[in-house]
């Protein structure tokens, strides 16, 4: 959460004062402001959640993603110079470069939850057919932008310019001084701002259910099983937004915001890695043990499909963990053995609550065979 709250801080530093994006004491009070507050509109219930998800999808992510696209088509359309040319060279990674791996962690990390719309698939009709369908097409629209919209910013910015919370808006402000329309800077600052609230919002409300179920499972006390009256899990929304509040904390321990901002960006990937593997260890158990017959959703190729996807998602999780451990050269973050420290007791600290619950589970296991 707080590298997507870093990013809407940023932009609305952008509207305010470009330099208040390298004040760590402002980014902590931003993120404790807006976070609280989507926690207050998640708590209205999931439709009132998702209609502000969708409306702010159209017109802060959908919308400027396809201008940004046009915008670096019609630059290079007229000639400018650009940043980076495509050929034989750049189209490719250099594997041999140190810096080609370790944006992997950052390309991993822009699909990161995926999986999380699975938590609402009991809300959706005919999910056999709906759910895959759009899948499909969240995963080629992604593709597609990112591509893009990564290209784009590429061709306008020097390398050394670009700025990993305003970094988006540092590229609108290029085209908009060239083609004289500064006064577009605010109006697609806001919306833009308001696509990363949409966002922020669709990951707050999703894990959170899929932590009811698992509390409903036995997983956690049933303290956290609680609902208000819109059938929202506000326990768990409190908590969460509690624990979001104390990893802002990380802006003062990193020298620069940059810094802190790959920090979190790196911490949430290698544990998403973590749950990723577990999570292709059991399709791989499930299969030997003839666990899915009968399943609603089948991978395609039945059996062989899921082994190829399960062995190449173990050996893309692995290398992506490994990387992650690396920082990048070109970004502060105190030294490698003060980074490592940070990053390693973070990796620790964040892992516990997943033993926690296990333990928790064996323990009362007898309990809720009772009930």
């Amino acid at each position: 959460y707080p590298t997507i709250l870093s990013f809407i801080a940023g932009l609305i530093a952008y509207m305010i004062n470009p330099h208040l994006a390298d004040n760590k004491y402002y980014l902590i009070s931003v993120i404790l402001i807006v976070y609280w507050t989507m926690t207050w509109i998640n708590l209205k219930g999931l439709h009132v959640s998702a209609q502000f998800a969708s409306i702010c999808t159209v017109i802060g992510m959908v919308i400027p993603m396809i201008l940004i696209v046009l915008l670096a088509a019609f630059w290079i359309l007229k000639g400018n110079p650009l940043q980076m040319h495509l050929n034989i060279h750049t189209m490719f990674p250099a594997i041999h470069e140190s810096e080609s791996w370790i944006s992997l962690t950052a390309i991993m990390a822009a699909f990161l939850g995926m999986e999380l719309a699975t938590v609402h698939v009991k809300n959706i009709q005919n999910p056999q057919n709906i759910f895959p369908k759009a899948l499909i097409f969240a995963i080629t629209f992604i593709l597609i932008t990112m591509i893009l919209g990564s290209l784009s910013i590429a061709f306008v910015l020097p390398k050394d310019q670009i700025n990993l919370v305003d970094g988006v808006m540092q590229e609108f402000s290029s085209f908009f001084h060239v083609y004289h329309l500064n006064w577009l800077i605010p109006v697609i600052a806001v919306m833009i701002l308001i696509g990363s609230l949409g966002g922020m919002i669709n990951w707050m409300i999703s894990p959170a259910k899929g932590l009811l179920l698992a509390a409903q499972d036995g997983f956690l006390p049933k303290f956290f099983q609680k609902e208000n009256k819109h059938g929202v899990a506000n326990v768990m929304l409190i908590v969460q937004a509690v624990l979001v509040s104390l990893m802002c904390l990380v802006f003062l321990l990193m020298p620069s915001v940059n810094g802190s901002y790959w920090l979190l960006t790196d911490l949430s990937t290698e544990l998403y890695m973590m749950m990723y593997f577990l999570m292709f260890i059991a399709a791989v158990f499930l299969l030997t043990h003839d666990a899915v017959k009968g399943a609603i959703f089948q991978v395609p190729f039945k059996k062989v499909g899921v082994w190829i996807l399960s062995v190449l998602g173990i050996l893309g999780v692995i290398m992506t963990f490994v990387i992650g451990f690396f920082p990048p050269s070109d970004v502060n973050v105190g030294g490698f053995w003060h980074y490592e420290i940070i990053f390693g007791s973070g990796i620790v600290i964040t892992s516990l609550p997943a033993g926690l619950f296990y333990w928790y589970k064996t323990c009362h296991a007898k309990e809720w065979e009772i009930h």
